[in-house]
């Protein structure tokens, strides 16, 4: 027989703000995937709905979220990109980028900056000390493991970074860390 745990019956038993999120996401999952999309910022993240009715047109580019009152791409999905078409914008990095990061490209062009082959941030080499490190955390949760540490050991070394795997939670390896960053 199925069951199904009912809002109403936890009501007594939860606090508010957990009953108000479920109520928000029951609402959220009868809505098509289709139809949805998000303020790309991330201290918003609210849940919009393209209903589909735009008189023949499609959905504007340029959209201010109607929440947080910031201006975003609803084609790309991410802060305005002002003075960059979507195309030359979604063919420069396809992951989410804000504008901060759309900055950040301006400036890595003009200074002539590459990008890591492993991890593709943005590097510069010169006088200045870079200290790269594959850091795995919550070693206290070591039945937990995701990664065993033999192939996290194997991509930090094939990445050319040092790896060590720390607690926050009991201080295991956090001063190392500190050590080894400082060396």
């Amino acid at each position: 027989m199925d069951r199904y745990l009912n809002v109403e019956d936890c009501r007594n038993i939860l606090p508010k703000k957990v009953l108000d999120l479920w109520g928000k996401l029951l609402c959220e999952a009868g809505i098509p995937e289709a139809d949805k999309f998000y303020c790309p910022f991330k201290d918003c993240s609210a849940l919009m709905i393209d209903d589909g009715d735009h008189n023949g047109r499609k959905l504007a580019r340029k959209f201010k979220c109607p929440h947080c009152d910031r201006m975003f791409c609803a084609e790309c999905k991410v802060a305005w990109h002002h003075g960059i078409r979507c195309k030359e914008f979604q063919s420069r990095n396809k992951d989410r980028m804000e504008k901060e990061d759309v900055m950040l490209m301006g400036l890595a062009k003009k200074e002539s900056w590459q990008r890591c082959p492993n991890c593709n941030f943005y590097i510069e080499r010169g006088s200045h000390k870079l200290v790269m490190a594959l850091v795995a955390n919550k070693s206290d949760l070591e039945p937990n493991r995701e990664v065993e540490a033999k192939e996290a050991e194997k991509f930090a070394h094939e990445s050319g970074v040092f790896y060590i795997e720390t607690s926050v939670k009991t201080g295991e390896n956090i001063n190392d860390l500190f050590y080894e960053i400082d060396k």
